[in-house]
């Protein structure tokens, strides 16, 4: 699935961030018209940089305050973040590889793409991972992992070049198209029209007459229709009715994508009877998890939030690891903002919290959790990357007018 955060998500958690048990339980367009291009530089990519954010401006437990590395990053961007790919646009909205380790910046694109384009994205397109951007009017790709970088030529050969990302494959979108990432590829649509990218061109895939596009699973269209749930290539589609679980009556109020490849189904709630659930497995067509939400929550209207760096889930308080093959349930006070591994950074909405509070909701070994709340604007992380040993938080935090990602390592590691 697609792996990004955007910088509009950090606005919104940089506004306020007690151990307690138990906070959950857990369950077994017509014409593209790029900006100028401009001509990658030579800067050198060196030792880690801090640049003027040496330090978080709160306290994130668990990390370390002081930043192991910085990168400057335009504040209308997303950040694009799986395995060892660490991908953004710089100030001047030029596409920038950055090095997860050193935070050094080893590639960096000619063209300035402004904030009219969504992304990067991480996605998949044939069958290779790529890093795309999408506006109203076109979609644009690079491979996900460029040539590496090159050797410096001079006396210092200590040094090494920022490469240039070369210019992307283009894709022009018909009018009113609307390109959603959450799957394993982009799935574009266009009132009931349904396409994926194929060797560089939209390719139709037919679905049935009022049905809803969610997300692409590889070659394959997840969607949904009164109740049925849909897996659609270019030669053809399925439907699958979802047989309620013990206590569920009727069709599903709400299915959900998780990660392109899974459904999670919720049904409408029976009098005071706790709501049920279920994940699918639309590959398979098997159901993978019959549950429950606690007592008194209902996530049929639910928010969902998504894993930057992986395939996990929140559909309100109600957290899916697919990987796992895991159902867990905040309790209601908190709603989700940032899924990390290990972490669960939600709002606190307890109504005795004045103001309210965001926490980080960790495991405790062997069993149960803990909650520990965050000072006053700290900024949340959005991903882990382990370019080492030992791992980095990812996070957005500005100084002065400027933007910057910003890694942190764990607490007492140097």
């Amino acid at each position: 699935m697609a792996a990004v955060i955007g910088l509009g998500v950090v606005l919104l958690i940089l506004i306020a961030a007690t151990v307690m048990s138990q906070p959950w339980r857990s369950q077994a367009g017509a014409t593209m018209r790029p900006p100028e291009g401009e001509a990658a530089g030579d800067e050198a990519a060196g030792a880690p940089e801090r640049g003027p954010l040496s330090s978080l401006p709160g306290t994130l437990p668990g990390f370390s305050t002081r930043t192991a590395w910085t990168a400057e990053v335009a504040q209308w961007t997303k950040v694009a973040v799986r395995d060892t790919v660490v991908a953004t646009r710089d100030g001047e909205g030029r596409i920038i590889h950055v090095d997860p380790g050193k935070g050094t910046v080893t590639h960096r694109g000619g063209s300035r793409w402004g904030a009219e384009w969504d992304g990067p994205w991480l996605t998949h397109i044939d069958g290779r991972k790529v890093l795309a951007l999408a506006s109203a009017s076109a979609l644009a790709y690079w491979p996900a992992s460029p040539a590496p970088d090159q050797e410096a030529s001079g006396p210092d050969r200590s040094r090494r070049q920022v490469a240039e990302v070369p210019e992307p494959r283009r894709i022009v979108l018909p009018a009113g198209a609307k390109v959603t990432w959450t799957g394993t590829a982009p799935l574009v649509t266009a009132g009931a029209a349904v396409w994926l990218v194929n060797e560089g061109a939209l390719s139709r895939v037919p679905i049935p007459p009022k049905a809803r596009a969610l997300a692409a699973d590889g070659p394959a269209v997840v969607a949904v229709l009164a109740g049925t749930w849909i897996r659609a290539t270019a030669t053809g589609f399925q439907a699958h009715a979802v047989p309620p679980p013990p206590g569920a009556l009727g069709p599903p109020a709400r299915m959900v994508d998780i990660a392109g490849r899974y459904l999670l189904t919720v049904w409408a709630r029976k009098g005071n009877d706790p709501q049920k659930i279920s994940l699918v497995d639309t590959q398979t067509a098997k159901i993978l998890i019959n549950d429950a939400v606690p007592a008194g929550a209902d996530i049929t209207q639910a928010g969902v939030t998504r894993q930057v760096s992986g395939s996990i889930t929140a559909v309100g308080q109600v957290v899916v690891d697919p990987g796992v093959r895991r159902i867990s349930s905040l309790l209601a006070q908190y709603t989700p903002i940032s899924l990390v591994e290990g972490h669960v950074y939600a709002m606190n909405r307890d109504p005795a919290n004045a103001p309210q509070e965001i926490v980080d909701i960790v495991p405790k070994r062997p069993s149960g959790f803990s909650v520990l709340s965050l000072e006053k604007n700290t900024p949340v992380p959005f991903a882990l990357v382990t370019p080492g040993r030992k791992p980095l938080a990812l996070t957005i935090a500005p100084s002065g007018s400027q933007w910057y990602l910003a890694a942190v390592r764990t607490a007492g590691e140097k």
